[in-house]
């Protein structure tokens, strides 16, 4: 909706919100996405979940990633 952006709340990964993006269409309502670290999501599970990094990547595919909600939050990625 206008002005609030759905934001993970189980893993809540809040070490990797980096901040908040906005989409803006003619005639649409502005849309508010959280935006969040895909590399920082990665540590966040490995040190809450005590996992090696190739079982956090699995986890956040498929237990976050590979959920459809609507207004998903937008996921940077960086080498």
């Amino acid at each position: 909706s206008e002005g609030k952006a759905m934001i993970f709340a189980e893993p809540n990964y809040d070490t990797a919100l980096i901040g908040i993006g906005e989409i803006a269409e003619p005639g649409i309502p502005k849309k508010c996405l959280a935006v969040y670290d895909y590399q920082l999501m990665i540590q966040w599970v490995m040190n809450d979940f005590k996992i090696c990094r190739d079982d956090a990547i699995e986890f956040i595919d498929f237990n976050t990633l590979g959920t459809s909600v609507v207004n998903n939050p937008i996921i940077l990625y960086r080498s």
